[in-house]
């Protein structure tokens, strides 16, 4: 970052502005009180954003706008303003120009605004609700108060003032640089505030969606992600907050090639051994209403740990993948795995029986226990994407374009709600992370040269021998078994549905058999 106190100057012979100099006027009055009446009673201008007022149209009246606002309050010789209008391509009658389009902005936004000197102009935005003078006078405030709930009204009604990027008028001009550059660090400033006041007053859970924003668009501040860490892990939410910490790592280094600093080192450990002075509150249990199974989940430990991750970073993830193979029981156990990352619930929406849109509205108000606002499928789905929740809606295929309406809406709204889709196809919508699910790998080669211990570590072959065994205890995966089981994983593709059916065969026909009945041409 450049730093505000670094005097830096045009290109060309213009204004030779003072980055720190705009710092110090802040200073001249810091009553803020006085901020919102003044932008009521006068003609706003602007430049944290698309210049203001808008209806100044004309391309040189905006940019001789621009200029004399980013030296406010000072007298700006004619020669300089023309330099700084046209370089080194001025028109040939230059200060006739100049004149014509200083009587233009004086009709635009009033006589008293610009005023005439001995040499040029000089602008008084002060006093006509100039957002610049009262975004130095909130950030004063909020830098100089020791109130946290002061503080958070400081920066929130400074924040407010941003539009957009400052001075967009004069964005490839080197002698507006230094400005930029300062108000861009203000900003930052002013962001980093507000999250300590929101995390003074122990608004954590309120801080967590407004954190991750500001994450995503300062992804550099290791402040940001310090406070990020601790919000989640003030909310109980510890394993996010570790992640949050390998997040920052990733970025910093990707982005600037750098390890994260002391302080934020610092509280990763503190986190992982749970100091007591972090003020963490204890975790309270997480609302579900996931269903459990009387069976063993065999295999897909990378799958759970990769999903798991996904989820983490994206707001909407789809498990995409043949019938049979295990999509349903996957999303399950992934939420059973991270019941503490999502405090505001994990909700498992079965939609098998689902045909209409009233029906997917009716059965996700039932699962999230949201029966007041089952007017329609869109208020559900604003009403739900603030919680901290996991939203699981499974077999989506033949209701999928209710369902990417509702994770479309979902997604605009902002929030922290993450769904989690389970389907044969994809929604197909913008902010979908897709993850295919193949069927278990099975083993390769030929079965008379495959070793019993390759097969006993097999997740195809483990979890028919585990089915098998809850239908026959004396079922054993040996010698003698291994080929035929080899080969009826082979036959049936890893398919883990088809795989569990052929072992409730087991007690009945045996192996040999059932492997005999099953058509290599049809696997």
């Amino acid at each position: 970052r450049m730093s505000s106190g670094v005097s830096h100057t045009r290109s060309y012979g213009c204004l030779e502005l003072d980055a720190a100099d705009r710092g110090g006027r802040s200073d001249r009055r810091n009553d803020v009180r006085e901020v919102r009446m003044v932008r009521s009673r006068h003609m706003a201008l602007g430049v944290l954003g698309p210049l203001l007022p808008k209806h100044i149209t004309r391309p040189a009246q905006r940019r001789l706008l621009s200029i004399l606002l980013l030296r406010g309050g000072s007298d700006l010789d004619r020669d300089l303003l023309i330099d700084c209008m046209w370089g080194d391509k001025p028109p040939r009658s230059a200060r006739n120009a100049l004149h014509v389009h200083i009587s233009g902005l004086r009709r635009a936004i009033g006589d008293d605004v610009i005023a005439t000197t001995t040499h040029g102009y000089r602008i008084n935005p002060d006093g006509h609700g100039f957002d610049v003078s009262d975004l130095d006078r909130l950030a004063v405030a909020a830098h100089n108060g020791d109130d946290p709930s002061k503080q958070l009204r400081f920066t929130t009604d400074a924040l407010e003032l941003w539009r957009g990027d400052p001075y967009q008028e004069l964005t490839e001009d080197a002698f507006a640089l230094p400005e930029i550059v300062r108000l861009k660090e203000r900003r930052l400033e002013l962001v980093e505030l507000h999250m300590q006041a929101l995390l003074a007053l122990g608004h954590n859970g309120e801080a967590i969606p407004q954190l991750r924003e500001l994450v995503e668009r300062f992804p550099l501040s290791e402040r940001l992600h310090e406070g990020l860490m601790l919000a989640l892990y003030r909310s109980g939410r510890q394993a996010e907050a570790l992640r949050q910490f390998q997040s920052a790592r990733r970025v910093l280094g990707e982005q600037v090639g750098i390890e994260p600093g002391p302080a934020l080192k610092e509280l990763e450990k503190r986190i992982l051994f749970q100091d007591p002075d972090l003020g963490a509150t204890e975790a309270q249990p997480t609302p579900h209403n996931l269903p459990t199974f009387a069976t063993s989940f065999v295999g897909r430990d990378e799958e759970i740990a990769s999903t798991v991750e996904a989820v983490s970073v994206n707001r909407l993830v789809s498990i995409v993948g043949g019938p049979g193979f295990g999509k349903t029981r996957l999303a399950i156990e992934l939420g059973h795995a991270s019941l503490q990352d999502h405090p505001g619930g994990v909700w498992f929406v079965a939609l098998a029986d689902a045909r209409t849109v009233e029906d997917v509205t009716a059965l996700i108000a039932t699962a999230t226990q949201d029966q007041q606002n089952v007017s329609g499928l869109t208020d559900l789905a604003k009403a739900l994407a603030p919680r901290p929740a996991l939203l699981i809606l499974d077999n989506c295929e033949h209701v999928v374009g209710d369902c990417a309406a509702f994770a479309r809406t979902t997604l605009a709204a902002g929030g922290d709600l993450r769904i989690l889709v389970t389907s044969r196809r994809r929604l197909g919508i913008e902010g979908e992370r897709v993850w295919q699910l193949d069927p278990l790998p099975v083993p390769a080669g030929s079965t008379s040269k495959t070793e019993l211990s390759d097969a006993a570590t097999n997740i195809a072959v483990q979890l028919f021998v585990d089915r098998a065994q809850a239908v026959d205890r004396t079922f054993a995966l040996s010698t003698n078994s291994a080929p035929e089981i080899i080969e009826l994983t082979n036959r049936l593709a890893g398919i883990p549905r088809a795989i569990e059916l052929a072992a409730r065969w087991v007690p009945a026909l045996g192996i040999t058999e059932i492997v005999s009945m099953l058509d290599p041409t049809h696997s």
